[in-house]
């Protein structure tokens, strides 16, 4: 397997070191560095970060190109508008939606995307090339590997390497030390995989 991807890390709230207090309920407000986001108002960064795996991820690759990187706000007033994410009445959010998540970075950044379901982890990970992302549906509880029969999707992490039996991925929600770079047996990243996800390389 690669070694060091060098592939910036992004997490979902400014402050990386936070991440573990705010899973267990603290307000990610009370960070100081939060308006760093591009938000303006707190109460919509509160509602939006917890959301914004996605984003995240988008920002590491776009990082990796030596691009200036856009804030998550920036971001994501360009997603809802491509319809990446749908609010709804009852204040869920359906998203991100990953047919126009693709046509979106394609138009905006020039980056080839396809999305792809019901993988195998095996056969997802078989078309990636060295200079190919992987951004994958996974649980939040990947951030337990030890869990024996966790619940599969509803968190998004990037993988930026892997080999025959290991790999590495960035994960936007992880708690330092590991969120950026985690490297994870495949067989382990397998009970918390969807089968879903997004190929992602360079036009």
């Amino acid at each position: 397997m690669e070694q060091s991807t060098g592939v910036p890390y992004y997490s979902q709230w400014q402050n990386p070191d936070l991440t573990e207090s705010i899973i267990a309920g603290a307000d990610p407000c009370d960070d100081p560095l939060w308006p760093q986001s591009g938000f303006e108002n707190a109460a919509d960064y509160r509602y939006w970060s917890v959301r914004l795996c996605g984003i995240a991820c988008l920002r590491s690759i776009l990082g990796s190109r030596n691009a200036s990187v856009p804030t998550q706000y920036e971001l994501l007033v360009d997603a809802l508008a491509w319809g990446v994410y749908k609010k709804r009445e009852d204040g869920t959010v359906l998203g991100m939606i990953y047919q126009p998540f693709c046509e979106w970075v394609r138009a905006r950044f020039g980056l080839q995307a396809l999305f792809f379901e019901h993988q195998p982890l095996t056969d997802a990970l078989e078309i990636r090339d060295t200079n190919h992302f992987l951004i994958m549906s996974v649980s939040p509880d990947i951030r337990e590997p030890q869990l024996s029969n966790p619940p599969k999707g509803g968190h998004l992490v990037l993988v930026t390497s892997h080999g025959k039996e290991e790999l590495r991925f960035h994960n936007p929600s992880g708690i330092p030390p590991e969120h950026s770079d985690v490297r994870l047996r495949q067989n382990t990243f397998e009970k918390f995989y969807a089968g879903r996800g997004i190929l992602i390389k360079d036009d």
